[in-house]
């Protein structure tokens, strides 16, 4: 199921898309990275201003890759923007064109004005989900980068963050699984609003001449 599911995502992308994976990926770990970095620099900098120590050559070192950070950021956001907006733009023309060949009962039974919210909404939340993915693997990446320097530091720290990070992805997991049907409400009553938008639209003149009906 997860492989036909992954198969399915896949085809969403062309070659040209595909090509861009590997390196929006290392973009991606090199963002961690850059910030893990940032961190532990900045801490010994920190630790040698505190001993008399130099250390401006530390600074200079954070500077550097704060800087790398914001750079491949971008470079990764842009791109990720331009996969997703194509992978978008792929999957309305494909639902369309199923649409065309679809049993006209079908459609009028889902209705145009939610047929027209899954085109505009559901796939922008799909495209959009592409660089959820690429944040994700840069929090991971720094993440595990900062839990092999605090427990360097401190094994009891590094006890104590675990448990902290544990906690808080249990909490927001449960709260999400909480949200999901506010979640499914709050899209049909999105749905019925942009409905009725494209009625007041389409009925503007009907409303002009019927001050009660407006």
């Amino acid at each position: 199921m997860i492989l036909k599911t992954l198969s399915e995502i896949r085809n969403l992308f062309d070659a040209e898309d595909r090509r861009q994976w590997p390196v929006l990926l290392a973009a991606s770990l090199l963002v961690g990275l850059s910030r893990s970095l940032v961190l532990a620099t900045t801490n010994s900098a920190i630790a040698a201003y505190g001993k008399g120590e130099p250390y401006l050559h530390y600074l200079w070192a954070v500077g550097a890759l704060a800087i790398a950070a914001v750079g491949i950021g971008y470079f990764s956001a842009i791109r990720g923007q331009i996969v997703s907006s194509r992978m978008g733009i792929r999957l309305r023309n494909r639902l369309l064109q199923r649409l065309r060949a679809s049993n006209l009962r079908m459609i009028e039974r889902v209705g145009p004005d939610q047929l027209h919210w899954h085109l505009m909404h559901t796939v922008r939340t799909l495209a959009s989900t592409y660089g959820t993915l690429l944040g994700f693997v840069g929090a991971i990446v720094m993440l595990a980068f900062n839990f092999a320097y605090i427990g360097w530091l401190s094994p009891w720290g590094l006890l104590m963050a675990l448990i902290i990070t544990v906690v808080g992805v249990s909490v927001h997991f449960r709260q999400e699984r909480l949200n999901m049907e506010p979640q499914r409400r709050l899209d049909q009553l999105s749905n019925t609003s942009s409905a009725r938008h494209r009625e007041f639209i389409r009925g503007y003149k009907e409303l002009r001449l019927s001050a009660a009906k407006s």
